[in-house]
């Protein structure tokens, strides 16, 4: 990874506890807000983050709930939003462009419903869309495994320690861990499995888990009435390929941009190309912005 290194800023959030958030750039363009997944370091973000902070400010977070001093939080998906609307209120944010990813699409999209007039546009790569209206089971092996791991540990925590074990190496018979480690690149493993780092981070992400398959994303999509892109990662072996486009085709007006060399991990694989693709996309919000002024604008 690059030595790049942004601004860590922190604050006491509604909980009377730290929150801390990252803050890249400057620039006269709309401000960049990034929902990450859960539990994956925003370090897996730096090589998109850097450039894009060349004419903007870039805003990203750590979620909370995995670190020994957060396991306490038993945080669910509404909780994560009202992190993200309070880290916007703490940037300053007047008007960005929003970036989700895997499980921050939900995320993003409930702070979307509560920040609307702050939000100029939304893209989504490797969106976790699922459930959704006309679109069926999950077929993706990993997302069910995971989904099935996360009810085994959510009504059983004794098992969350034998997760732990095999997420490090150790022993353990559950084939569906092991299945679902092989598809994450030994490289970038470390920035993606702070869920599993030891049994009360497995709890909490079992309950996230739980929850956020309990959500449909339906009228969340229906709801969206700004530019929207949706990136398709064809390649995607975490979340169901076929998710994405049938989001793109809910949301009004939404473009969907598929990608055939695209997983799950653009943003560390493919950085530049994940980047041409959403400076292209925001070039034309900035172009539309500059013949009519936003509302936005204050």
């Amino acid at each position: 990874m690059s030595a790049f290194t942004p601004e860590v800023r922190q604050f006491k959030c509604r909980l009377g506890r730290d929150l801390e958030y990252e803050i890249s750039g400057s620039g006269d363009q709309p401000d960049l807000i990034i929902a990450n997944a859960y539990g994956v370091s925003t370090r897996l973000w730096d090589r998109v983050v850097e450039p894009m902070s060349e004419n903007r400010r870039v805003v990203i977070w750590n979620m909370r709930g995995f670190k020994e001093s957060e396991h306490d939080l038993d945080f669910k998906l509404g909780d994560h939003a009202r992190d993200l609307l309070e880290i916007v209120d703490h940037a300053g944010v007047s008007c960005a462009d929003m970036f989700a990813y895997c499980s921050g699409t939900k995320v993003a999209l409930e702070a979307y419903t509560k920040m609307q007039d702050r939000i100029r546009s939304l893209l989504f790569v490797g969106g976790n869309f699922w459930p959704l209206a006309e679109y069926g089971p999950m077929q993706s092996k990993f997302a069910l495994n995971l989904q099935k791991m996360a009810k085994m540990i959510d009504g059983r925590p004794i098992m969350a320690p034998l997760v732990v074990a095999m997420m490090g190496g150790g022993g353990g018979k559950l084939p569906m861990v092991a299945e679902n480690m092989a598809l994450i690149a030994e490289e970038y493993r470390d920035m993606v499995i702070a869920p599993f780092a030891n049994k009360h981070a497995v709890m909490n992400y079992a309950a996230l888990v739980v929850n956020y398959y309990q959500i449909d994303t339906t009228p969340y999509l229906d709801a969206i009435s700004v530019p929207t892109l949706v990136i398709g990662a064809e390649q995607d072996a975490i979340v169901d390929p076929g998710v994405s486009p049938a989001a793109a085709r809910r949301i009004n007006g939404a473009e969907y941009h598929p990608v055939e060399g695209f997983n799950h991990f653009p943003m560390i694989e493919q950085p530049g190309q994940l980047v041409t693709i959403a400076e292209k996309f925001i070039a034309r919000q900035n172009a539309v912005q500059a013949v009519e002024p936003v509302a936005l604008q204050v």
